[in-house]
């Protein structure tokens, strides 16, 4: 096409950009698969943010309506099924065991929830102290 003089290099760049563009959108993200094996077959949430959909890949979920998106994999820890609709319906999960901190190496129980930017925190339990 260049070569034979048929388009200038702007003219096959811009038509590729489209091509590329074109083939991005037309991706269905609820049946990407990482390994071979997807980490949801479906997801009973909504964005905790807008209420839009969720695409779901192995490596992060988001919404395709807005900008929120985060990794089922915290800390060391792959989040279950269970444990990501109830972080995204209620905002909060119970006590979860499993998690590893990077730098002592030393695994450690939590909960997680999202905050008011619908981003994740841990929250660590009060041990009961001595009187």
């Amino acid at each position: 096409m260049i070569e034979a003089g048929e388009l200038t290099v702007d003219a096959f760049l811009d038509e590729l950009e489209s091509f590329i563009a074109d083939q991005v959108q037309n991706i269905d993200l609820g049946n990407v698969q990482g390994d071979g094996k997807p980490i949801l077959d479906s997801l009973n949430a909504q964005c905790p943010m807008c209420g839009g959909e969720l695409a779901v890949t192995p490596r992060v979920i988001g919404c395709r309506a807005c900008a929120f998106k985060f990794h089922p994999e915290v800390s060391g820890k792959m989040l279950s099924p269970g444990q990501i609709e109830a972080l995204l319906t209620n905002g909060k999960t119970g006590v979860l065991k499993g998690f590893h901190n990077k730098k002592t190496g030393k695994s450690f129980e939590a909960a997680l929830k999202l905050n008011h930017e619908a981003k994740l925190e841990f929250v660590f339990s009060r041990k009961p102290t001595r009187a």
